[in-house]
């Protein structure tokens, strides 16, 4: 009787300390999000104020705290952090806080304090401080524990009186259903049933028993015939084992063979039982022995061994590669390994390192080829031009204006070939050269291209605008290479009667830097996204826009070689945004 007082006692204070626990953070979280709210709108509210130095308006805003009454005392502060409206007017000036805290919200004492940054247009004007009263809690936890305390003396009361009536009807019945548990116990009889005393509760709880007994009795039946199943299992792993192509085998912790497949004589020439107890050490290539007890170890510790090779001496002298999978059992204490020949692996490896090795021949070969084929095409081409030229000048007097344009046809043309079979050198030596990473200054950078591109911009009014780029941790190059060709695509690519506006901005992520080159151009159709970075796809015919149509091809090259992520956005008309990351990785390197 005294132990279900004491646990009717307990539950009721265990309800009663949750429902105090959940309704004290349940008011100081609605508390704290209402002054959350009411902060955020009173420093939207006070933007102007702030902004006009209007102190009678911001006063006017602070006034209309009046409708809580939790609020006790409120001000805004100027972004130098001086004090320029307060509520209530009166209100002392030690109520006010000298110096402005940090941004947030945070509990002292009885009160929570909120200081709230006022911002526009990503500009902070000032902050927002209020102090809210909490003392309506504990007022209302006063109430809750007076209440509390009479419900427990009351249910108290009751529980004792009940248990005063029910303990005669009840001891002997459970007393009566333990006898018989012990008894199914002790003979492991489990077709026994306890005799139902009545339909109440004690003649449910019987009727539970004897369904428990029931159930029991099932189960004992299908751990008999489970067991015949993990007899017939235990036969098929067997089978498994048997006729496995690759040794599987148990050792224990000293490396000594346990059991060992059949495979082991087709793989060893050794029949298994030949290798019960032998250690694995006796059996390796004497190169390989020093590896087993340092594996075997790791092993034992946790951790799976994969891919672990050696050789094994075979019965004939012969020797294999194998390859290793382990793995520890604590509770057998034993290594369950998997073998497999390696034999047709290492022969696979041989023949790769070999085709590596004449594919960086012939990489080698090509590079050179490049070289001298575009240093060889260079001349005739110039001579091209050159004699083209001097044509023109020599006899241009007796040309007509299709001759001439013929001639700067062809000309031009020849230049463009120039240009192409560079741009194709530069493609080809991409990822060739020795680089080192070093601290690369973006706003420099940016400079260089903008004097590269200097004709360009005075001829087409242009502005090239960058602020605050950071400084990275990169290969130099590749990044000015990247922002040349970008920049000069958004110079190029422009409405007509248009002056072109690139913009270069940097967004810091958690392990990158976004770079991105936005312009007012021309815009390119969501369709030709992939198009655009494959070599010679251009989208316009040269007359409109001159160039290789190689440019984008190296951006997407380099960011292929240098892991680097580059993506483009845009729409017909309105422009585009060319991005690419760099990662902060390189810090670390």
């Amino acid at each position: 009787m005294t132990a279900i007082l004491v646990n009717s006692a307990s539950v009721l204070l265990l309800a009663c300390i949750a429902f105090f626990s959940y309704e004290y953070y349940s008011f100081r979280k609605s508390s704290l999000s209402r002054l959350s709210t009411i902060g955020k709108i009173v420093a939207i509210n006070s933007t102007a104020s702030l902004a006009f130095k209007d102190h009678k308006d911001a006063t006017e805003i602070l006034l209309a705290l009046k409708s809580e009454p939790r609020i006790l005392v409120a001000a805004l502060y100027d972004k130098e952090n001086h004090l320029f409206a307060q509520y209530p007017i009166n209100a002392p000036a030690d109520a006010f806080p000298k110096k402005v805290g940090s941004n947030g919200s945070q509990y002292q004492n009885n009160f929570i304090t909120l200081f709230q940054p006022i911002v526009q247009y990503n500009k902070q004007l000032g902050t927002l401080y209020i102090k809210y009263d909490m003392k309506t809690l504990y007022e209302r936890f006063k109430v809750y524990t007076a209440v509390v305390i009479l419900i427990i003396i009351l249910i108290s009361c009751w529980a004792y009186f009940l248990s005063l009536k029910l303990q005669q009807r009840i001891a002997g019945p459970i007393l009566e259903l333990a006898e018989t548990a012990r008894a199914i116990s002790d003979d492991k009889d489990y077709s026994v049933r306890a005799v139902e005393v009545g339909s109440d509760e004690l003649g449910r709880l019987t009727e539970s028993f004897n369904y428990m007994i029931m159930q029991i009795e099932k189960q004992n039946i299908s751990i008999v015939s489970i067991n015949h199943q993990l007899e017939q299992s235990s036969a098929e792993l067997q089978d498994i084992m048997d006729y496995s192509v690759d040794v599987i085998c148990t050792l224990d912790r000293k490396g000594n063979f346990v059991k060992i497949s059949a495979a082991a004589k087709t793989l060893w020439d050794y029949e298994p039982f030949e290798l019960i107890g032998c250690n694995l050490k006796n059996l390796v290539h004497q190169d390989d022995i020093a590896g087993i007890d340092p594996v075997i170890e790791l092993i034992i510790n946790g951790e799976q061994s994969t891919n672990f090779e050696n050789r094994f001496i075979r019965k004939d002298g012969k020797e294999v590669s194998m390859i290793w999978s382990a793995r520890w059992k604590e509770k057998e204490k034993l290594i369950y390994c998997i073998a497999r020949d390696a034999t047709a692996i290492k022969n696979a490896e041989y023949k790769l390192q070999k085709r590596a090795k004449e594919l960086a021949y012939s990489n080698e070969e090509l590079e050179q080829f490049a070289y001298i084929a575009s240093h060889d095409l260079q001349e005739p081409l110039r001579m091209v031009s050159s004699f083209l030229t001097q044509l023109e000048k020599k006899y241009k007097d007796q040309l007509d204006d299709k001759a001439k344009q013929y001639i700067n046809f062809a000309v031009d043309g020849a230049v463009r070939m120039r240009r192409i079979i560079l741009d194709l050198l530069e493609y080809s030596r991409i990822g060739k050269k020795k680089e080192h990473l070093e601290l690369v200054d973006l706003n420099e950078v940016v400079n260089q291209v903008v004097q590269f591109c200097k004709t360009t911009i005075e001829e087409k009014g242009a502005q090239v605008i960058a602020e605050n780029l950071p400084t990275v941790r990169a290969i130099r190059m590749p990044v000015q290479q990247m922002l040349q060709n970008l920049i000069g695509n958004a110079l190029k690519y422009q409405k007509e009667n248009v002056k072109p506006i690139v913009k270069i901005i940097a967004e810091e992520e958690e392990t990158y830097w976004k770079i991105s080159v936005i312009d007012n151009g021309i815009g390119i159709d969501p369709q030709f996204f992939d198009k655009i970075f494959l070599a010679f796809q251009r989208l316009h015919n040269n007359t409109e826009y001159s160039g290789s149509g190689i440019g984008l091809a190296i951006c997407k090259k380099i960011a292929e070689k240098y892991d680097i992520q580059l993506w483009v956005e845009s729409e017909l008309d309105k422009g585009s945004i060319f991005t690419f990351t760099i990662t902060k990785n390189n810090d670390k390197q």
